[in-house]
């Protein structure tokens, strides 16, 4: 496994499967709109770079994933394959969507989650004074309720303002 360009690759072969693992560290669609207060807009140019990043990653996965499904002469098991690829692409949206609006509604900055297969990643911009353990604990929570994740599988990353 290697990074490149902030996309963990995994195995070496061009396959359906490995090009969609190798996007999903940055699938998500945020139809959720953080908003940001005033301290947090020096930061605020990562969060909207992040969603759109995500957006393209996803988008472009989607698209392959989309060809793979419809290709004429294709197996079955790669059509399933891709089927469900797709269902958890979405279920993920769905999720990182909820994640955001619930920690933006708990009064944090702006933030920005992506759920990958190792777990969830999530962005969220601090205070002056930082985020606090209990921050954290409050943040974490809304995590593992919404995608059912263990403590384990979440790491929160406090963006700087």
């Amino acid at each position: 496994m290697k990074k490149w360009k902030g996309i963990i690759m995994m195995g070496g072969k061009h396959t359906m499967k490995n090009q969609w693992k190798r996007s999903a560290v940055w699938l998500a669609s945020s139809t959720a709109a953080c908003s940001a207060p005033s301290w947090a807009s020096a930061s605020s140019g990562y969060f909207d770079t992040a969603r759109l990043s995500r957006q393209q990653s996803r988008d472009n996965a989607l698209s392959l994933l989309r060809e793979a499904a419809a290709q004429e002469g294709a197996e079955q098991a790669a059509v399933d394959e891709a089927n469900q690829a797709i269902q958890t692409m979405a279920d993920d949206t769905l999720s990182e969507a909820q994640v955001e609006n619930l920690v933006t509604a708990k009064g944090y900055g702006d933030c920005v989650c992506f759920i990958g297969e190792d777990g969830v990643n999530l962005v969220v911009s601090s205070t002056d004074q930082g985020l606090s353990e209990t921050d954290i604990a409050k943040i974490v929570e809304i995590v593992r309720e919404e995608t059912g994740l263990s403590a384990d599988k979440i790491k929160i990353i406090e963006a700087k303002p």
